[in-house]
């Protein structure tokens, strides 16, 4: 989701807050609540084609 204009917020649950979605990530909540619930975590961007 994009946020204030210049931010990326990543949701893995529901939310009720007005974000504009800017794409989609290809894993399950539980996935997701993993992977985010490290000490260090790195997202890459890839731009579709």
């Amino acid at each position: 989701m994009l946020y204030n204009g210049n931010q990326l917020v990543i949701f893995y649950d529901s939310n009720s807050w007005a974000y504009t979605p800017i794409g989609h990530i290809d894993a399950s909540a539980d996935e997701l609540e993993e992977f985010l619930s490290g000490d260090e975590d790195e997202v890459i961007i890839r731009l579709a084609e």
